[in-house]
């Protein structure tokens, strides 16, 4: 076995249906990367701050499946506190603030960026005109984290607006599905196993990946997606295909 297999089978390939799943955990414990490193004993040596932004804002693509295991546990085992209200501080507000000078791009560009629906953009503008004094900690963190995968503005022209070039969001390297998939993803679903009943048959399906997300697949014309979960979908649906022809052998 030659070194290049030996560490695919050791490591993991961070997908952006996987990174979106830790961030939704993150954003969940309402803690920051920098806090959760601290007050974490636990944690591999090399998962520091700088690491674990990494991975939840796509530079860092693949890691060892070890160390993905560890992380998804610990976000798993904090407090949710996605229903837990704190103060929308001044210094949070500095924050908010500083960011938009930084990146040009106002409060509702960059929810509308990211896809975000909660918390609404006129939420957040009462948040940052402090007119709203408290606020759900998951939301907070959310909006911050969202700034985060912003790179500088390049210049005053930029303020307020940016190319989708010039950003990091959600599927920006999801690939038009080849025409093989998707007439295998109809034809499975002629059979009944999507678009949903594979969910009820696996247990370990990915938490982001769900029917209607595999519909739009089927029903939107060129229709992008990432393709390690169509290739899951595929893999998973051959796997019930043979188990299911083997009872009858």
């Amino acid at each position: 076995m030659s070194k290049s297999e030996k560490r695919k089978l050791k490591n993991l390939i961070i997908t952006e249906g996987l990174r979106s799943e830790l961030s939704r955990k993150m954003l969940k414990t309402g803690l920051s990367p920098r806090k959760l490193v601290q007050q974490t004993k636990d944690l591999p040596a090399e998962c520091d701050t700088a690491f674990l932004v990494g991975v939840l804002s796509g530079e860092i693509r693949e890691v060892s499946k070890d160390l993905y295991t560890n992380l998804k546990r610990i976000l798993e085992d904090e407090k949710d506190e996605t229903k837990r209200m704190v103060p929308v501080t001044q210094k949070y507000i500095d924050h908010i603030n500083a960011e938009i000078e930084r990146t040009g791009i106002k409060l509702h560009r960059v929810l509308k960026m990211f896809n975000i629906r909660k918390p609404a953009s006129v939420t957040v503008y009462r948040w940052v005109e402090g007119k709203i004094k408290k606020a759900n900690a998951s939301h907070l963190c959310l909006l911050s984290d969202l700034y985060s995968r912003l790179p500088d503005g390049e210049n005053e022209e930029s303020k307020g607006a940016v190319s989708k070039g010039n950003y990091k969001t959600i599927g920006d390297h999801y690939l038009p599905i080849d025409k093989e998939s998707k007439i295998k993803l109809q034809r499975l679903r002629d059979i009944g196993l999507l678009p949903g009943f594979i969910f009820g048959l696996r247990k370990d399906c990915p938490g982001y990946l769900n029917a209607s997300i595999i519909s739009s697949w089927l029903n939107k014309e060129n229709r992008r997606a990432d393709p390690n979960d169509v290739e899951w979908v595929l893999d998973t649906c051959e796997e019930i295909l043979e188990e299911t022809l083997a009872l009858y052998r």
